[in-house]
């Protein structure tokens, strides 16, 4: 992880600068503002910050997809910050980051604090059997990305699911007002082309007010996922997706009941 953020950062800073390390802890109820699935009562948080390029807003919700890169045609494969980001998920953690286009960046690494002596692994979900993670309903999938796109249809179909798919916000717009009345989820990248994924979902809710969906994105700014919430968008994915963890998602969020 430490590896993959000091090259980016030397990367960013082709003129020099500084390179800065800072840890702390943060207590359970801190960091549940901001992570809802944070468990454990302690984490130790890590920051990584350097004074360069910054990252533009645009890229920023990108930056944790695999094979996204701004670097130059064999500079780089895009790899590092999905394997950053899949690393510090593996060991029960959180990560976030703080940039401005040309005022640096700081990565914020959380990681669960272990207890004294001998520690007992305890799996906080249950192991679901595929049968749970499978359906029948009618999905409105919303992806730009072609190659992503072929994976999430097949994955979902293979799970039973009819999947309706869109490439842009417009396009998701006008096939959800079509077919509303069979669609039971909309799964929908935040990050389109046309209009946005969230310009979309407020265009589909005047369409149908209790309308179910699942929005993604490689970063969410903390600001933007409250005003979300403000709207009653309770469900986000994070990507890279994982296939069992967006399977179980949309089961859970279509058998949830709608509160009227």
């Amino acid at each position: 992880v430490l590896l993959n953020l000091c090259v980016n950062a030397r990367d960013a800073m082709p003129k020099g600068g500084t390179l800065s390390f800072k840890t702390s802890t943060v207590l359970l109820e801190q960091l549940n503002k901001k992570y809802a699935d944070a468990h454990d009562n302690e984490y130790v948080c890590m920051q990584v910050s350097d004074t360069g390029t910054g990252i533009e807003r645009e890229i920023l919700e990108r930056i944790f997809e695999p094979f996204f890169t701004t670097k130059e045609r064999g500079k780089g494969t895009g790899l590092g910050l999905s394997v950053v980001y899949g690393t510090v998920k593996s060991h029960r953690g959180f990560i976030d980051v703080q940039s401005e286009d040309g005022k640096g960046t700081t990565f914020f690494l959380y990681f669960p604090v272990q207890p004294l002596g001998v520690e007992k692994i305890k799996k906080h979900t249950e192991r679901l059997t595929s049968k749970t993670l499978k359906g029948s309903e009618t999905i409105l999938l919303v992806e730009d990305e072609e190659s992503l796109m072929e994976v999430l249809v097949s994955l979902l179909e293979e799970a039973g699911y009819n999947v309706i798919s869109a490439e842009d916000g417009e396009e998701a717009v006008a096939m959800f007002s079509e077919f509303h009345k069979d669609i039971a989820i909309v799964v929908s990248d935040l990050g389109l082309p046309r209009l946005s994924g969230w310009e979309a979902y407020l265009k589909m809710k005047e369409i149908q007010p209790r309308i179910k969906a699942i929005l993604a994105s490689g970063y969410l700014d903390p600001a933007i996922r409250a005003q979300m919430n403000k709207e009653g968008v309770r469900d986000f994915m994070q990507k890279p997706y994982d296939p069992q963890a967006i399977l179980q998602k949309i089961r859970e969020v279509i058998d949830r009941q709608t509160v009227h």
